[in-house]
């Protein structure tokens, strides 16, 4: 199972079951949230743009995606690079860990070594 969630649309959550309709399906999606980061990892992926004259990155959007198999997430990646709706064309992609380590970087073109 995964779960994709971009850090700008992101928003809080009210945790308690009591309330609205709107207020127990947010609770239940909080809660699932919790069991998948007992049983799996949490990457990160980065849409990036390159600027050619010194590498420099600007992140224009970062994904969450929580799986437990690497190769699941950079299939992933690969088919929002080419989907994903954002002001700027992304030059690159980049996937990080939990502890924000480069696991994976990846521009369209580029020899994956």
């Amino acid at each position: 199972m995964l779960s994709l969630i971009s850090s700008n649309r992101l928003r809080s959550f009210d945790t308690r079951a009591s309330g609205s309709g709107e207020q127990r399906e947010e609770f239940a999606a909080v809660s699932l949230l919790r069991h998948m980061r007992k049983h799996y990892l949490t990457f990160t992926i980065e849409f990036i743009r390159v600027r050619e004259s010194d590498s420099a990155h600007a992140t224009l959007d970062r994904v969450t995606n929580l799986t437990s198999d690497l190769d699941e997430v950079k299939i992933r990646a690969k088919a929002l690079f080419a989907t994903l709706d954002l002001p700027q064309a992304p030059d690159a992609l980049r996937i990080l860990d939990e502890e924000g380590r480069e696991l994976f970087f990846w521009s369209p073109g580029a020899h994956v070594t």
